[in-house]
């Protein structure tokens, strides 16, 4: 199901096959799935011939997934929320000015 689930974000973000491919599937799984897209009602076609996502797949995917599979959160990169008016200065390591001070 994770598959599939992947195979429709892939098309409703008009994205390619790259990432089911790097998982491993091949040509024909991927053929499958979109069958399995289709027979579950999730896929369509639309005039143009393309691969669309249908209302179904819509909500199939609302059901399975939580705010978003595609960038997961890094909690070490955050950034306390802070003032509209308070000044943000990096650690004085990590600044560029670091090796240009006066001695």
């Amino acid at each position: 199901m994770a598959h599939l689930i992947l195979l429709i974000q892939l098309i409703s973000s008009r994205g390619g096959f790259g990432p089911l491919l790097n998982k491993g599937l091949t040509y024909s799984q991927i053929s499958a799935l979109i069958e399995e897209g289709f027979k579950s009602g999730y896929l369509s076609e639309n005039t143009d011939n393309d691969l669309i996502v249908t209302e179904n797949g819509l909500s199939f995917l609302r059901e399975h997934c939580k705010k978003s599979l595609w960038i997961t959160h890094q909690d070490k990169y955050r950034i306390p929320r802070s003032n509209v008016k308070d000044v943000y200065l990096p650690e004085l390591k990590s600044s560029f000015f670091k090796d240009k001070q006066a001695h």
